[in-house]
């Protein structure tokens, strides 16, 4: 930790200069009592200095989070320490750490003075103490997460005030912590009991039938392959039947593509309150995929195009990835690179035929419209989920459109 000297050195070596020139006077002027009093402040100067100098030694400070992943609304508990490793007592510490906006300290805690200035989104809490030697004290306090985001909580300023007012000194602790606030879901299962289906036909229990004209690789022979799957050019190779796989004409992927911009043209004013919904939105149909047990991936328009991957999160039945799909939901911009349906022109290719899209979406342009009729009739099976204005346009065919405009403004306010 690094120490920084504030505002009473000046005043202190002030004080020094005075002293010696106090001593020097009662030496010219033969006083004892002026010389006494000179030595003796010089004394009490030079212990100031050595206490400034070790009483940042040793003083850890410690925070610890009930959770580093929470929704919004949930609550977080912060669990703080100082701990005084040497045998000088500090009867004067003072501890501000730093809170993004996205969390609200929690009401009925006195402990706590609050900093209301914001400075870049970030509000600070301040606590005084005094700490023995050789102690350790611990304290709490609860934030409820208010905004969605990826925030980091820190860094902390500790400061030790010398105990005659002389001297103070600063030290920041850098350790932050890294907190993942999800986007509010919304009770989007609601919608199938209306005979709507916001992750289409459910594919349980469902064969999955090949479809021969997307070979997918060879393996061996097993007794019941069809004939006509032998690959007659790896089996001459090898001297071993080998038979052709192929990829499913249903795909049990399920990728959520979430257009960030919320007006045309999609680098124009955003409006923040149609993008929360998009996002809730977006978030709650991933849960709802991740508890059918699809395949979730996620893409968005709000990034540059990555060259390795176009999907900020691949699709996969891992359980851990519904927390990367919402950790990415969590930190969507309110910008966007280019528009969705250039975007999803450009990832199809990486997007196997036989999979769901579900775009979602609060600004619904004819453009939008026709990228999604064009997938549809190339292999995807898509659908729209709307959560702006109706659409007034011709509906293209194979396109399940969802309107849910009214249903958020009902339904919102609820948290699963």
């Amino acid at each position: 930790m690094k120490k920084t000297r504030l505002s009473g050195k000046p005043l202190h070596d002030t004080w020094i200069v005075l002293l010696i020139g106090v001593t020097v006077f009662g030496v010219i002027t033969s006083r004892g009592l002026v010389i006494s009093f000179g030595c003796i402040g010089m004394i009490v100067a030079f212990i100031s200095l050595v206490w400034d100098k070790v009483c940042l030694q040793n003083l850890t400070y410690y925070r610890k989070l009930s959770t580093k992943r929470a929704f919004v609304g949930e609550k977080i508990d912060i669990n703080l320490s100082v701990e005084n490793k040497k045998p000088l007592p500090l009867p004067k510490v003072f501890i501000s750490d730093e809170l993004p906006s996205g969390l609200k300290l929690q009401k009925s805690q006195p402990l706590f003075e609050i900093n209301h200035q914001i400075i870049d989104n970030r509000f600070f809490i301040r606590k005084s103490f005094s700490l023995g030697w050789y102690q350790k004290i611990f304290w709490n306090y609860s934030v409820i997460c208010t905004k969605r985001g990826i925030y980091n909580l820190g860094p902390a300023n500790i400061e030790v005030h010398e105990p005659l007012g002389f001297l103070q000194s600063k030290t920041k602790h850098h350790a932050k912590d890294s907190i993942v606030i999800y986007p509010k879901l919304i009770a989007i299962e609601k919608l199938e009991s209306h005979s709507k289906r916001p992750l289409g036909e459910s594919i349980k229990g469902m064969k999955l039938l090949n479809d021969y004209s997307r070979p997918y690789s060879v393996r061996d022979y097993e007794i019941g392959d069809p004939v006509k799957t032998i690959d007659w050019k790896s089996t001459a190779k090898t001297t071993k039947l080998k038979v052709k796989t192929y990829e499913p004409s249903i795909s049990d992927i399920f990728i959520v593509a979430v257009a960030t911009e919320t007006t045309s043209p999609h680098w124009a004013a955003h409006s923040p309150q149609k993008l929360e919904r998009v996002v809730s939105t977006a978030a709650s149909v991933a849960w709802l995929a991740f508890k059918r047990k699809l395949q979730l991936g996620i893409l968005t328009n709000d990034l540059p195009l990555p060259k390795n991957n176009p999907l900020i999160v691949s699709p996969s039945k891992d359980k851990h990835n519904i927390d990367f799909a919402l950790k990415a939901l969590a930190g969507i911009k309110a910008y966007s690179v280019e528009p969705l349906e250039d975007r999803l022109m450009k990832c199809s290719r990486n997007i196997p035929k036989g999979c769901t899209l579900s775009i979602i979406t609060s600004h619904l342009s004819k453009n939008l419209m026709l990228t999604a009729h064009h997938l549809s009739s190339t292999g995807y099976n898509v659908i729209v989920i709307n959560t702006g204005d109706e659409y007034k346009d011709q509906i293209p065919k194979r396109i399940n459109l969802y309107q849910i405009n009214d249903f958020l403004d009902s339904n919102y306010s609820e948290a699963i």
